[in-house]
């Protein structure tokens, strides 16, 4: 998992069964869908959640289908299955509600210096059961330049402002947010790349990282934990292992938002500490 601890991740992941969805699932046909894109969530933001931060920004998202290419990767003397998924976000305009409006902030983590930064991170997770997602693999998005060049020759931006940047380059400050109706749309367009996913894999989902601010603190003492705000999208894949080129994916259901714990708690630390020999 790159530099990632494979167990912390697997423990968050398996910790998000005892969070919950937070809004209905967003029809597509709510945003307009161009280009290619043929899924779309849109900001979902409670009174209570804008009222315990200083500052909440939350983006629409718009998804493509999922696909693969066929790459050469470095180390490697065949070409290699590279999934990936377009994307592309911009900040809206947060709906405020009363509710909750008279409510001092009450996460308390300290603001970062400067502008907030947009920096979005994908992680694939696959799963046999559908009823317990219990993660097989898990997988997060990297840069791959060879993937990244023949990506944007099929997906044929129009102009250079449309051509999808990788999990590097996508980095910037967040943008301001502009209404839906605006004359001018300047969306985001990035991609995520995955390789060594195993081909036999039916069922996986996408957890999108960084496209809202939006967190909250749960427990006291050495339980407190903090929760992060992602998008969920599920998938199924239809492919023949023989044949890597052979691959169809179609979407499980629509995007949704929820709450994803961010790491594990002292008390989980220390208990895993105590359990080593």
């Amino acid at each position: 998992m790159s530099s990632f601890d494979r167990r912390s991740f697997m423990s968050m992941l398996l910790g998000s069964a005892v969070g919950f969805s937070l809004c209905p699932h967003v029809r597509a046909e709510d945003a307009a869908l161009d280009r290619g894109f043929v899924v779309a969530v849109k900001p979902y933001t409670t009174g209570v959640e804008i009222a315990r931060q200083l500052q909440v920004w939350e983006m629409e998202v718009q998804l493509k289908p999922m696909r693969l290419i066929m790459a050469t990767l470095p180390g490697k003397a065949e070409p290699q299955q590279v999934w990936y998924l377009a994307y592309r976000a911009i900040p809206r305009p947060l709906i405020k509600s009363e509710v909750g409006a008279d409510l001092d902030p009450v996460n308390t983590l300290d603001p970062s210096p400067g502008r907030q930064m947009f920096i979005p991170q994908m992680t694939l997770v696959t799963y046999d059961d559908r009823k317990t997602e219990i993660p097989v693999e898990i997988v997060v998005d990297r840069s791959i330049p060879s993937a990244l060049k023949k990506i944007n020759s099929i997906e044929r931006p129009d102009i250079p402002e449309r051509t999808f940047l990788d999990v590097i380059s996508v980095v910037q400050p967040v943008p301001e947010p502009v209404p839906a109706d605006a004359p001018e749309q300047p969306w985001v367009h990035g991609l995520a790349t995955w390789t060594g996913v195993d081909a036999k894999t039916d069922f996986f989902k996408v957890i999108l990282q960084g496209f809202s601010n939006v967190y909250e603190v749960r427990g006291e003492g050495d339980e407190r934990r903090t929760w992060r705000k992602v998008l969920v999208q599920k998938f199924t894949s239809r492919g023949d292992e023989f044949d890597p080129t052979q691959h169809e994916f179609e979407f499980d259901g629509k995007p949704y938002w929820e709450y994803q714990p961010d790491k594990k708690s002292k008390a989980e630390l220390a208990a895993e500490r105590a359990d080593m020999p």
